[in-house]
Formats: structure tokens, C-alpha cells, sequence
């Protein structure tokens, strides 16, 4: 229980002990004269009013505080940056080119704009890059509010990063992306 729920809890307990003893103190203190009692009985009804308005005053209030909870995870949960899967790869040589197929996800509520600012195969890091999308190469990919695109990412290597005979494990390429809100992402790895 945080401080404010404990706060509320002790408002929510006084009031409660002011009601009980109001009460009491209505039924043992109940005036004989007629014109007492007419005062007592409105002052009661204030102040079962005023109890009231308290305890909705109270409820409106939590509600307030789980709408705004909700409303800022809302806006957390748009302003997300985009996910990147690898699809598939394939080389080309003269010189060395390694194609990678990535489908870039937008989850966010507002178009955005990536690019891409380096890959590496295992330590060699590439030279040149760039995206191909729809035929058409450029540095920068745009991704539409809450849809997703297939972009090409061509890296061009100086010397041919797969080519080592001395190992028995297959090399990772790692990918780092720039988002125009998000700055630059935590890097993608995959397994070639």
C-alpha cells in the first residue's frame, strides 16, 4: 500500500467514526421540545449530505486516478519504436554484398522514419549502406502509423566477413538502427 492509499484509508476511517458518532450522539442528545427536534433533524440531514458528498467526492477522485493511469499508459503503448525481424539473406560477390531482407513494424500512432547506421558481420563492419525499398534506394526508410513495410538493407564489405576457415561457428550479423523519435535502438542481432 503506497502513502496515498494509506491516506485515503485514514480520511475513509474518520469519516466513518464521525458517522457512527454523530449518530450516537443524535439518538442519546434527541431534544424533547418540538422545535429542537426539527433543528436536529435538518442538521442531521446536512449532515448525512455533507458524508455524502464526501464519500462521492472520493470516489470520483479514485476513478480520476485510474483514467489518468490508463490514459498514460495509453499514450506509453503509442509512442512505441518500431520492431525489426531479419526475413532472409543472400551474398553477392564483386565486391561483397550482403542483402538482408527485414520487415520493419511501426506499432506507434504517428509515421516515422528510420535509417540504418551500421552492420557488422562478426567484426567486419560494412562500408556502404543504404536501403532498397520498392526498387528505389535511399538512406532512410518511412514507416506509416501502425503498419509495417519489407525494406532490403545492402551492406557493402571491403573483404568477405563469412570467409574464415579457422571457425566452426557461423557469424552474427548485427544491425543498428536510428528512429526519428526514439533516437538511435538497441541493436538487432542475427544468426547467418
Amino acid at each position: 500500500m503506497n502513502r496515498q492509499q494509506g491516506l485515503m484509508l485514514v480520511i475513509g476511517v474518520v469519516l466513518i467514526l464521525l458517522f457512527v458518532g454523530g449518530i450516537v450522539g443524535t439518538v442519546y442528545f434527541w431534544p424533547s421540545n418540538q422545535e429542537q427536534r426539527s433543528s436536529a433533524f435538518f442538521s442531521l440531514l446536512q449532515f448525512l449530505a455533507a458524508l455524502f458528498l464526501i464519500v462521492l467526492t472520493f470516489m470520483y477522485v479514485k476513478a480520476t486516478q485510474h483514467y489518468v493511469e490508463a490514459t498514460q499508459q495509453q499514450v506509453l503503448d503509442q509512442n512505441q519504436a518500431p520492431k525489426f525481424t531479419v526475413t532472409r539473406y543472400w551474398y553477392q560477390t564483386q565486391p561483397f554484398r550482403a542483402n538482408f531482407a527485414i520487415e520493419i513494424a511501426n506499432p506507434s500512432v504517428r509515421t516515422t522514419s528510420v535509417s540504418i547506421k551500421a552492420v557488422r558481420i562478426g567484426e567486419t563492419q560494412a562500408s556502404e549502406l543504404c536501403f532498397e525499398v520498392s526498387q528505389r534506394q535511399g538512406d532512410r526508410a518511412t514507416i506509416p502509423a501502425r503498419d509495417l513495410i519489407n525494406v532490403i538493407v545492402i551492406a557493402k564489405f571491403e573483404g568477405i566477413p563469412i570467409w574464415n576457415s579457422s571457425r566452426q561457428t557461423k557469424e552474427v550479423a548485427s544491425f543498428v538502427f536510428e528512429d526519428v523519435f526514439h533516437g538511435t535502438l538497441a541493436p538487432l542481432t542475427y544468426q547467418l
